[in-house]
């Protein structure tokens, strides 16, 4: 009926969105990769520096929990600019 009719009608359509999804996804990572790793790697190792050598061992998922906290909070922002 009219619902496998829909159904038929948003299947057929899907592989043509997901291969642009992709597309765009592909093209996104080949503009913004470099420069996000940098960034990680900007963000990641000093804190982990600090918290293996001076955190006592019961603070340290903690603390590496708020700089992961930090860093979403910064790859949400430019990601949404």
């Amino acid at each position: 009926g009219l619902v496998s009719a829909l159904s038929a009608a948003a299947f057929a359509g899907e592989p043509f969105s997901l291969a642009a999804l992709v597309s765009s996804v592909v093209i996104k990572l080949q503009n913004e990769y470099v420069g996000t790793m940098m960034s990680n790697w900007k963000i990641w190792i000093p804190p982990q520096l600090v918290n293996f050598a001076l955190m006592p061992p019961p603070l340290r998922v903690p603390f590496a929990s708020l700089v992961a906290l930090v860093w979403n909070v910064v790859l949400a922002l430019v990601a949404n600019r």
